[in-house]
């Protein structure tokens, strides 16, 4: 037992508990404890085997861990990005801080050596607190900078940053741990009494972190630009909803005063007690009285419950562009509610993604028809979204997945993002089923 490497193998799990910490900052990825303790006690398996192979297939570790484990509805490139960016950035910090060599040394050559244990802790604590504060001055939103991974103008950007991180992770790491106590990575340039040299680890660390900077920066930007354009729509929304409870409104004036004439015949015919007119009136006009009410563009109106004016504008858009294409609408919102406890952003999206794709579907159908339903039952408020379909039933398992979409391959894009979404709200459920020609995506909000 006085050789086993305990000073070592502390400093190599606070090292990736350092990496999981940026790892669930950068993602907004809610990770358990099992998890984190299950990847661990894999790497420090590994190590415990053999140290040098455990460095050499570091940048594996999160990859392995994120596929196999956390298993996130995240597109390849997401994956590579949020997998390899914590390790490459820690790394990194740590070799221009000049600690990336005792760390070295305590894990390869020296582990039970109590000095290299408590400089190497030191630099750690001091690298945290350098990434606070490079993060709270630079003021990097990755949640931001994750809904990127959907945006076509992105792409470019992102494979340049995640081609950065595939150069550093499969060949400058590798050659430098294999180099040996020698962790620097230099190039020099001779001729004719002329010497320059490059630090290739800092010039790679001030590309690399101006790329992510760059990025957070036109992200916010698009973001901004989105903002406007919803708040827009919301406004031309809520507009649209006025006007429509204003028709409303003025059919209802012309049926109290048709209403209040039929009572006055209905009454003079009752006073001349002839029953033969009390029943022509009651056949001709009093049978057929109330079937307007029980049109979809009455239950729209039930949207003023709504206290959140986004969602009801989404809404009431949506649902009165179904109207106009023959859709039969059905709206139970039957008590004043508020918003869920999500981002309002996100909860637009999810409610785009959702009535986009079942104003799609039920209009396939033979009979269209569309039910919104959102009810507060005890501490819960459920929302959910049921249309009909051309098939009998349709397949749920994989249209959350990237490109999979039962209208054809490549259409998946929308629910995927709705999965990503959602992977950051643990106390959010959802229930997609699918039966007899109908198709409901049921969400469950819990406060």
């Amino acid at each position: 037992m006085a050789n086993f490497p305990l000073f070592a193998l502390i400093i190599f799990c606070l090292d990736w508990l350092i990496k999981v910490y940026v790892f669930r900052k950068i993602s907004n990825l809610t990770v358990s404890w099992q998890a984190i303790g299950l990847l661990l006690l894999g790497v420090s398996a590994i190590y415990l085997l053999s140290p040098r192979i455990s460095l050499l297939l570091e940048p594996l570790y999160l990859l392995v861990w994120i596929f196999l484990l956390l298993k996130p509805s995240w597109k390849t490139s997401q994956i590579l990005y949020y997998g390899l960016l914590p390790f490459v950035l820690v790394e990194l910090c740590l070799r221009i801080m000049g600690a990336y060599q005792a760390k070295y040394l305590l894990l390869i050559e020296t582990p039970i050596y109590p000095e290299g244990f408590w400089f190497t802790a030191l630099a750690y604590g001091l690298l945290f607190g350098l990434y606070l504060l490079f993060m709270a001055v630079m003021v990097v939103d990755f949640k931001v900078v994750s809904q990127m991974f959907y945006h076509r103008q992105f792409t470019r950007l992102l494979g340049v940053l995640i081609a950065g991180l595939l150069t550093y992770s499969v060949i400058l790491h590798p050659l430098l741990v294999l180099s040996g106590q020698q962790q620097e990575a230099v190039l020099t340039y001779q001729s004719a009494g002329f010497e320059a040299s490059v630090d290739l680890i800092l010039a790679y660390l001030i590309l690399f972190v101006a790329g992510v900077i760059y990025l957070n920066y036109k992200s916010k930007d698009l973001l901004a630009q989105e903002l406007q354009a919803a708040k827009d729509s919301q406004l031309a929304a809520l507009a649209s909803y006025s006007q429509h409870v204003e028709s409303l409104y003025g059919e209802l004036r012309s049926f109290r005063h048709d209403y209040s004439n039929v009572l006055v015949s209905l009454n003079l015919a009752i006073a001349d007690r002839d029953m033969d007119q009390v029943e022509q009136i009651y056949q001709a006009v009093m049978a057929d009285s109330d079937k307007p009410f029980y049109q979809g563009k009455y239950d729209i109106a039930k949207l003023s419950n709504l206290k959140n004016d986004a969602m009801k504008a989404i809404l009431s858009a949506k649902l009165l562009a179904a109207q106009a294409q023959g859709i039969d609408l059905a709206v139970e919102v039957e008590d004043p509610i508020g918003e869920p406890a999500m981002d309002l952003l996100e909860v637009i999206q999810i409610l785009s993604i959702f009535l986009d794709n079942a104003i799609e579907a039920t209009l396939e159908a033979d009979q269209p028809s569309l039910l919104v339903a959102y009810f507060q039952e005890g501490t819960q408020k459920i929302l959910v979204i049921e249309n009909t379909t051309q098939e009998e039933r349709v397949e749920t398992r994989d249209i959350f997945k990237v490109g999979q979409s039962s209208k054809g391959d490549g259409r998946g894009i929308g629910l995927a993002n709705v999965r990503t979404i959602l992977a950051k709200y643990p106390q959010v459920s959802l229930q997609t089923t699918s039966y007899k020609h109908r198709f409901s995506q049921i969400l469950t909000f819990r406060d």
